[in-house]
């Protein structure tokens, strides 16, 4: 035996053996890991290093991992989401709604209708403005 290889002359049996003991204890190991609790953050101090594989559904609370390059989230409900935020697609162009309320309406009928289509044009221009509907 040496020091540089401690199974030099060892029989196949006993190097069977030794691989059948490590792999006993890999496979401990791997099972207390999956038993150990998650670590609470309250405070990022770092990278946050999701790992990759899907867990099985939690008894309370949630998982977070890594499906390719993609990061998700599976609650102890079962439902399981991406959290890669969707790309919204641009709505159409709408116009500005014009004209006043017709004059068969009482003043109260009549200035919550023109009150009504002045706070969808502020929606409107909310909304182009943040890029959800096109401008004509």
């Amino acid at each position: 035996m040496s020091m540089l290889d401690p199974y030099a002359g060892a029989s196949a049996y006993d190097l069977i053996r030794y691989v059948q003991a490590l792999s006993a204890r890999v496979a401990a190991v791997e099972a207390r890991e999956r038993q150990r609790p998650g670590i609470p953050v309250t405070q990022a101090s770092g990278p946050l290093l999701i790992p990759p594989g899907t867990p099985s559904t939690p008894p309370s609370g949630f998982y977070l991992y890594a499906s390719g390059s993609e990061a998700r989230w599976r609650s102890a409900s079962g439902a399981d989401y991406s959290l890669v935020p969707p790309t919204i697609p641009q709505g159409s162009a709408v116009s500005d709604v014009t004209g006043e309320a017709d004059t068969t309406y009482s003043g109260n009928e009549a200035n919550l209708i023109n009150d009504t289509k002045g706070r969808l044009n502020q929606l409107l221009a909310s909304l182009r403005f943040a890029g959800l509907i096109s401008s004509f």
